[in-house]
């Protein structure tokens, strides 16, 4: 029985780590381009390098070093209730949004 559950873990584990993995790889490359010096400029949008010290524009920046704990505290939360779930449609969305948070 045990060894069920153990395949079960396993098998909504492995969408969720390559999602993660990929997603992260995608972002890291992504910023080490704007990092770089790339720009983008169209007649409606420009993509330049800023930088905030919060989350979405800055919000709770007032929590400085602590925001990021909190943030993994949050992600390792979802992490542990999806893959509690035994539900594997969960996994590939979860696995993107991890990748992206860290």
């Amino acid at each position: 029985m045990q060894n069920n559950w153990l395949k079960t873990l396993l098998r909504n584990f492995w969408p969720m780590l390559l999602a993660l993995v990929g997603i992260f790889i995608i972002d890291q490359n992504i910023k080490q381009l704007f990092l770089d010096g790339f720009r983008y400029y169209t007649d409606y949008m420009d993509f330049i390098l800023t930088f905030n010290k919060g989350v979405a524009f800055s919000m709770f920046a007032f929590l400085k070093e602590y925001l990021k704990w909190i943030q993994l505290l949050m992600i390792t939360g979802v992490v542990v209730y999806t893959l509690s779930l035994n539900n594997r449609s969960y996994s590939l969305p979860v696995g993107i949004l991890v990748g992206a948070g860290f």
